[in-house]
């Protein structure tokens, strides 16, 4: 039987070429990603043949990243390098975060209580919007709460609820909050009436502090509530209660101090002493005992 001889890796396509080729693999594995994804667009379910702008840019960035890729490739790596790391490339195009960035909709969904994450029961739910809605007939103010998984990679919560602000529009009236449930972070973005009450060092601590305290813990629902319960009265003009108490049961040392070791130390010793001497006097009574009769 003849032996398998692999042919020899030729030059006779070109890098450019190759890097073309890639390319156009990959807008293309976008733009098949882009078909087949279901959007959930507020309570309606948006088919194929309603493709929103967000996966578009999902195909842009497919195609940004192919680009980058290549021309990493091209410094002089080997035929062989450059097509194992093209392959790795093209299976790690799209990423978690950017599938997140690609389900969320265009324009503000017609809930103010949006979880993308669904890390809240419906019951919690219901309650958060009941909350949201009563805040925002007392202030004047159009708050919008958003649960997702993660920002999109090298993004700040608060740069990410800044843009998703932007991107949908919203007014001098409005609030935004972005909370993350795997980075235990949230962004709060402000119209201009809000940004008369909340301050940034507000904002930064609602996202890092209050929102974080329960998020860590995986208490998605509590952490949603302590985020309207702090926006209640600052939102309305009054003082800002601030980030919440940790409280511990018990921080003072369970150790021994040194004054409390030498003393038992102490009795102990005096003990083991008392001890040693009825051992010595006892058996010497004994034998006294047996021969003063003798």
């Amino acid at each position: 039987m003849a032996a398998f001889v692999p042919a020899p890796l030729t030059r006779s396509t070109s890098f450019g070429a190759r890097r073309s080729s890639l390319c156009s693999r990959r807008g293309s594995l976008a733009s098949s990603l882009a078909v087949a994804v279901r959007m959930r667009h507020g309570d309606q379910n948006v088919t194929s043949a309603k493709i929103p702008a967000s996966l578009c840019s999902l195909a842009a960035t497919v195609t940004d990243r192919a680009v980058a890729d290549t021309k990493l490739l091209a410094s002089g790596l080997p035929p062989a390098a450059a097509a194992i790391a093209m392959a790795f490339a093209l299976l790690t195009t799209v990423t978690t975060a950017d599938m997140a960035r690609a389900e969320f909709p265009d324009t503000p969904p017609s809930t103010l209580f949006y979880d993308e994450a669904n890390v809240v029961p419906p019951s919690s739910e219901t309650q958060i919007v009941k909350s949201l809605s009563k805040l925002g007939e007392s202030s004047g103010l159009k708050v919008r709460f958003v649960m997702m998984r993660s920002v999109p990679y090298g993004t700040l919560p608060q740069e990410y609820a800044d843009e998703l602000f932007n991107e949908w529009g919203l007014g001098d009236k409005d609030v935004l909050f972005v909370g993350g449930s795997k980075v235990a972070r949230g962004g709060l973005a402000l119209g201009a009436e809000a940004k008369k009450l909340v301050t940034p060092e507000m904002a930064e601590s609602i996202g890092s502090e209050t929102f974080s305290l329960k998020a860590i813990e995986a208490q998605y629902s509590l952490a949603a509530s302590d985020v309207i319960n702090r926006l209640i009265p600052i939102l309305n003009g009054r003082e800002d209660p601030g980030p919440p108490v940790i409280v511990r049961e018990n921080a003072s040392p369970t150790f021994k101090t040194k004054e409390d070791t030498n003393q038992e130390r102490s009795k102990y010793s005096t003990v083991v002493i008392v001890l040693l001497v009825i051992a010595c006097l006892v058996p010497m009574l004994q034998y006294y005992w047996y021969v003063k009769d003798d």
